[in-house]
Parts: structure tokens; C-alpha cells; sequence
């Protein structure tokens, strides 16, 4: 069986299937995602749930016409497909939840949200599902930023505790109306899923393939009938929003991080600015949005 090696994360990757979201990369593996048969229960999960569990170094990701994956260790993620199961489907998967399990083992702090560039400093945009993150992220990336993650935003502290923002890889997932909103030719486009109108974007044209430090943080909320606004998070609400915004905080707890992270979110709530973007989205519009974040972006190298 071929075998394809990637780079995402700052890893070197194996796998037995092909990948196109992630950059080809020669190197000695770290990781490994493999075909094979995956364990029906963990022996001893700290969590179970219906369709996953986890304890110490591992991870049960059970769907039913998907895939069963297994992740153990930092280092292995195993792939057993159900019969006609589509691999667009897999792969959706495969880097949402499977990869930010892996990451967890591997102690990166991972939160929900899109990342750019702006003068060698990362800032990241969060909030719930269809806030915006990703559509956000996409267009300031057409007005020249350089984008780092989509989605799933992993973070590691330096030698000096600081925290950096790691590069993921070079695509974003948008919806629809986004892509459109954006101007971009859907028809060019293949959707992430067959029955899903969510679309891959490439755009390793704008991607960042270096750390930067984490210097800024927006958390995106939808309000009815809230005007356009801004406000800073206070000291004291840091680490609650940095819980919130977790990716899959359910998932580090059970797997045994739940110390390391709350270091990690104490590391980056000393050092990061973190800021509430209040809109409502019947009201607002894209290049409202884009004005009010190239004017308070600014501000990130200027203080």
C-alpha cells in the first residue's frame, strides 16, 4: 500500500489514504493514520458516551456509516470505514474531532476558531458554530492577510510559556451564502460532504506556514437587536471564555488534560488581549465586520 506524508500542526504525518487538505511533506513521520481494525469499547474510559469515549492517551470515535476511528497515544490514529461509506466523509471527521484528540494527547491547547496573520503576530477569531469565524477569517485573507488555521486552532507555549499559534493547513470550510457573500465561484468548488452545502476554499496562496505568537483573541456573538460593537474581556472572564471556546473540552478532560490545559489557558489569558465583537447578523454586513476589525486590529502592534 502507498504511503503519503504530510506536514499540519507542526507534524510530520503518515498515512495510508490520501489527504488533499494537507501539505506533502518529506521528512521522518511522527504520526501515523492507519487503515484498520478499531477496538469496539476502551477498557477502562474515563467517558462514554454514545457515539465516543476516552481515557488516558485514548480515543473511541464511533459513526454509524462513517467510520470508527481509535487515537492513542499522540501518535496513532486508525481508520476503520463502514462499507460504502464515502472517504469526503471520512476525512471531514478525521480532521475535526479524531485530529484535535490527537492534538490533546500531544498537549496542545486547541480552541474552536479561524487564524491570521497581521505583522507576525496571530490572532484568532472564535465563537459559537456560524458565527462567522471562517467567513471572517476568508475575507480578510482577500485583503492580504495570511491565514494559519480554519476551524481548529491549535496552540502551544513556547520555551519562554508564551503561547503560538501552529499552522494547520492551507484550506477553509465555508458555507453557501459565505462563499458567495465572498464572490467566489461555487461551481469550482467540491463540497466537504456530498449531502452537506459546506465547501473547501483553498487557500494556499494566503497560507502561513510559520508560528506567530498569540496576541489577540475576538469571540464573535450573534444578538438580536444589538448594534455593531466591540468590547474587551476582563482579566477575570479570560479563562471562562478560553473553557468556552475549547475545542471539544470534553474530549481533553476525559483523555487526562485538564491540568495542563488549565495552565495552558492561565499562560495564554496572561499575555493574550481578548476582545467581544456583539452583532446582530440581520443587520450587519460583511464589510461592516471587516472595517471594525482592520481598524481594532491595528492596535495589536501598535500598543
Amino acid at each position: 500500500m502507498d504511503k503519503y506524508v504530510y506536514k499540519a500542526y507542526g507534524l510530520i504525518i503518515e498515512s495510508d489514504f490520501f489527504i488533499p487538505e494537507f501539505i506533502e511533506f518529506q521528512g521522518q513521520p511522527v504520526v501515523f493514520i492507519k487503515y484498520g481494525e478499531v477496538k469496539p469499547f476502551l477498557e477502562n474510559p474515563d467517558e462514554k458516551r454514545i457515539r465516543f469515549e476516552a481515557a488516558k492517551d485514548e480515543f473511541l470515535l464511533k459513526l454509524e456509516g462513517v467510520a470508527k476511528f481509535y487515537v492513542a497515544n499522540g501518535n496513532e490514529i486508525i481508520v476503520e470505514p463502514d462499507v460504502d461509506a464515502e472517504m469526503d466523509d471520512i476525512r471531514v471527521f478525521l480532521l475535526g474531532s479524531v485530529f484535535a484528540a490527537l492534538l490533546q494527547q500531544k498537549q496542545y491547547l486547541v480552541l474552536h476558531g479561524s487564524s491570521i496573520v497581521v505583522n507576525g503576530k496571530g490572532i484568532l477569531f472564535t465563537g459559537s458554530s456560524g458565527s462567522g469565524k471562517s467567513t471572517l477569517a476568508a475575507a480578510l485573507c482577500k485583503k492580504g492577510y495570511k491565514l494559519l488555521t480554519d476551524d481548529l486552532c491549535a496552540i502551544k507555549l513556547n520555551e519562554t510559556g508564551k503561547p503560538e499559534i501552529i499552522p494547520g493547513f492551507p484550506k477553509l470550510k465555508l458555507w453557501k451564502d459565505s462563499v458567495l457573500l465572498l464572490g467566489e465561484n461555487i461551481d469550482s468548488l467540491t463540497p466537504i460532504r456530498s449531502k452537506l452545502q459546506k465547501y473547501r476554499l483553498d487557500a494556499a496562496a494566503v497560507f502561513s506556514q510559520d508560528s506567530v505568537p498569540m496576541s489577540k483573541m475576538y469571540i464573535l456573538c450573534d444578538q438580536s437587536n444589538s448594534e455593531l460593537m466591540i468590547e474587551t474581556v476582563q482579566s477575570t472572564d479570560k479563562l471562562k471564555e478560553l473553557i468556552t471556546n475549547t475545542y471539544r473540552y470534553r474530549f481533553m478532560k476525559a483523555q487526562g488534560g485538564r491540568s495542563h490545559h488549565f495552565k495552558q489557558i492561565a499562560a495564554v489569558a496572561n499575555v493574550v488581549d481578548i476582545s467581544k465583537i456583539t452583532r446582530d447578523k440581520k443587520l450587519t454586513t460583511l464589510e461592516q465586520m471587516l472595517t471594525l476589525c482592520e481598524e481594532e486590529i491595528n492596535t495589536v502592534w501598535e500598543r
